[in-house]
């Protein structure tokens, strides 16, 4: 049980305290004085200041205390209210916040995706980087299985770069995406052994996760059948935006990584 403070007239002395608190004060000190002889004043000033100092003192007392109970309420809900996240397009979020600053000060990256090509193309220095500064990092990938999506057990239409080829080039394309995108984890694995824990997946991608420490996410959606050079996006906060983090948290971070075949 925390103790009160010591100074507890520094907690309840306040700003907006002070008026109230300086007239019953200055009223109290005049009727003392008028007391004493010292001051002299008529009754109907007296009775004014009497009054004055009672209103005061209820203004003090009760009339703050409502205020500071409503404010103190107001506050809590503020704390508790969840917002929902800012939606953003891809190319827009990563402008708002770069991925070397979303990367910054974490111990655990953990990506779920397709073939992951444009994270380790285009952020691959980035990525390795964090590991070679990080002592603790942890980096834990979810990549779609490239054997299963040339034999046409995962559909990956939707992630197709080039709406023109047939099904399955497509198909054969992305698969060679993936098999790129594991060479170059494999070369990383090799340079920061023990921090790199990959597994592949036989279900369909339709969203990229991004997780933080488990308390931050950022989700970019894939679209069905199209694949735009702009995707809709949006940043999770586990304490901001519990409701809508969970899901995501247990169908990916939890639920898709045990299911998933890990890369021996």
């Amino acid at each position: 049980m925390e103790k009160p403070s010591k100074k507890w007239w520094h907690d309840w002395i306040k700003p907006e305290r002070l008026v109230p608190l300086g007239t019953v004060i200055g009223a109290f000190i005049a009727l003392l004085l008028a007391g004493l002889g010292i001051l002299t004043i008529s009754i109907p000033e007296g009775i004014m200041l009497s009054l004055l100092g009672l209103l005061a003192a209820d203004a003090l007392v009760e009339r703050m205390g409502i205020l500071e109970r409503i404010q103190h309420r107001l506050e809590l809900i503020d704390q508790s209210e969840e917002t929902e996240p800012r939606l953003m397009w891809e190319p827009d979020i990563l402008r708002d916040e770069p991925f070397e600053k979303y990367l910054r000060g974490a111990n655990e990256l953990f990506v779920s995706g397709g073939s992951l090509i444009g994270l380790f193309r285009e952020q691959r220095e980035v990525i390795e980087r964090w590991l070679s500064q990080t002592p603790d990092a942890k980096l834990r990938l979810i990549l779609v299985d490239p054997k299963l999506v040339r034999e046409g057990k995962i559909s990956v239409e939707s992630l197709y770069r080039d709406k023109d080829n047939g099904e399955d080039e497509g198909r054969e394309i992305y698969a060679r995406e993936t098999d790129r995108a594991l060479g170059m984890i494999a070369s990383l694995q090799k340079g920061f052994p023990g921090k790199i824990e990959v597994r592949l997946t036989k279900e369909t991608p339709s969203v990229t996760v991004m997780m933080i420490d488990r308390s931050k996410a950022r989700v970019s959606v894939n679209l069905y059948r199209v694949y735009p050079t702009q995707r809709p996006a949006f940043v999770l906060s586990k304490a901001k935006h519990p409701t809508w983090f969970k899901p995501f948290e247990e169908r990916y971070y939890i639920e898709l990584w045990n299911k998933s075949k890990p890369i021996v």
